[in-house]
C-alpha cells in the first residue's frame, strides 16, 4: 500500500442499535451503544489512533462526519469495543430498503512518531489517504 497505511484496520459500515438509559422515574437520560472492535488491542489504545465516523446518509448518498459529533455522539475506547453515548437515538434505520446511520471505525497502530498531512476529521481525505473501499 501507500506509505503510512501499513497495518491500518478498518471496519465495514456497521449497523448500531442504541439503548435508552433511564433514571428511576423512567425518564430517558441518554442513549448508549457498543461497536465490537476485536482488533482494538491495548497497544492501539496506548500508542495508536482510533477514528469513528457516522454516516447520516446512505451508502449511495453519504453524509459522513467524524465522532465526537459536538456533544451529541461521544465515543469511548475500550479493549475490543467502542462505546457510544448519545443525547438522541442515533441507531441505524432502514427506510424503503435503504440503510441510514451506519458507523465505521479505523484503527491505526502506533509506530514511529511522525507527521501526517491528512485531516483525520475529513472522511473523504482519510478514505483517499488510506485507500478505503466502501
Amino acid at each position: 500500500g501507500a506509505p503510512g497505511t501499513a497495518n491500518v484496520i478498518y471496519s465495514a459500515w456497521t449497523d448500531v442499535t442504541y439503548t435508552p438509559v433511564k433514571n428511576q422515574a423512567g425518564d430517558t437520560l441518554y442513549f448508549q451503544a457498543n461497536i465490537n472492535a476485536p482488533k482494538l488491542v491495548d497497544s492501539i489504545l496506548q500508542k495508536g489512533e482510533i477514528k469513528v465516523y457516522f454516516n447520516f446518509g446512505s451508502a449511495t448518498q453519504p453524509d459522513i462526519i467524524p465522532l465526537p459529533y459536538a456533544t451529541e455522539i461521544m465515543p469511548a475506547f475500550k479493549l475490543n469495543k467502542i462505546e457510544l453515548t448519545a443525547l438522541r437515538n442515533y441507531s441505524t434505520v432502514t427506510e424503503n430498503g435503504v440503510k441510514y446511520g451506519q458507523y465505521r471505525y479505523i484503527l491505526i497502530p502506533g509506530g514511529v512518531l511522525g507527521r501526517s498531512s491528512v485531516n483525520w476529521n475529513n472522511y473523504t481525505e482519510v478514505k483517499k489517504y488510506l485507500g478505503l473501499k466502501d
